[in-house]
C-alpha cells in the first residue's frame, strides 16, 4: 500500500513536469529556438571576427545605420557584413564617442580627440582636434566622456574639460590632482560633473557651479545619471 502511494506520487510529478514543459512553449514554436516567441536573438562578435583587440569601450550608430565601436585598437566600423578599423593619429584606445545633430561622430581617445569625416572617396577617416588645443593643455591621457550638445562638443579627461564649438576650444581645469574630474554627464540639456573632494557641479553660463546638496558627493562616486 505504501509502495503504491509513492508510485502514484512519482507518476503525478512526472506528468506535471511534462505538462509544464509543453505549456511553456510558444504557440508558434517551430523547433527553431531563434523563432520561438519571446526569445531575444543575440549575435556575438569575437575579436577574431572583427580583427581587433578584445576590449571595447563605447558603441554608436550613425545616420546611415553603420555601427562604430570604440576599441583599444581604434574605431571599428561595421556595415553589417564587413569590419574595418579606423585608427587615430596616435593609434590609441578609443574611450568615448558621441554624435551631433548633423550626424558627425566625435571621438574621445587616449591623449587626443577629434571626429570622423569622409575622405575624397567618401570613406570616413579620423581627424584630430589636438592642433586646436593650446600646447600647455596637451598633457592629458584618457578622454573618458564625449558629449555633443547645442553649445558644442565636450571632451572630459581627469584634469581638463574641453569644449569644441566648431571654431575654437575652451578649457576648464580641475584645481588640483586631489580635485580631479571623476565623470561627466549630459542630462536634460545640462552638463554635470563630479569632482573628487568637492562634489557634483553643473555648467551655468560657462561656469562650473556646485549644485545645491552637491557636496554630498565629495567622496561618494556617481556612475550614472538619467532624467
Amino acid at each position: 500500500m505504501q509502495l503504491n502511494k509513492y508510485f502514484r506520487l512519482f507518476i503525478l510529478i512526472i506528468f506535471s513536469v511534462i505538462y509544464c514543459r509543453i505549456y511553456g512553449q510558444s504557440a508558434n514554436y517551430t523547433h527553431q529556438p531563434s523563432l520561438e516567441k519571446g526569445f531575444v536573438p543575440i549575435r556575438n562578435y569575437s575579436p577574431q571576427e572583427y580583427a581587433a583587440r578584445p576590449q571595447n569601450w563605447s558603441i554608436i550608430e550613425d545616420d546611415r545605420g553603420m555601427i562604430y565601436v570604440g576599441n583599444n585598437e581604434g574605431v571599428l566600423e561595421y556595415d553589417g557584413v564587413k569590419w574595418r578599423v579606423i585608427t587615430t593619429t596616435k593609434e590609441t584606445n578609443i574611450r568615448s564617442m558621441s554624435k551631433d545633430s548633423i550626424g558627425r561622430i566625435y571621438i574621445g581617445a587616449q591623449g587626443e580627440f577629434g571626429y570622423l569625416a569622409p575622405d575624397s572617396v567618401g570613406k570616413l577617416q579620423y581627424l584630430s582636434l589636438l592642433d586646436q588645443v593650446d600646447e600647455k593643455y596637451h598633457d592629458f591621457v584618457d578622454v573618458w566622456k564625449t558629449y555633443a550638445t547645442e553649445d558644442g562638443v565636450y571632451f572630459q579627461t581627469t584634469g581638463t574639460i574641453f569644449r569644441w564649438d566648431g571654431d575654437t576650444i575652451r578649457t576648464w581645469l580641475a584645481e588640483s590632482q586631489e580635485t580631479a574630474f571623476h565623470i561627466l554627464f549630459f542630462v536634460n540639456g545640462t552638463i554635470y560633473v563630479r569632482q573628487n573632494g568637492i562634489g557634483l557641479k553643473k555648467m551655468v553660463d560657462d561656469q562650473l557651479v556646485l549644485i545645491q546638496g552637491g557636496e554630498l558627493f565629495a567622496k561618494e562616486k556617481i556612475y550614472f545619471m538619467m532624467p
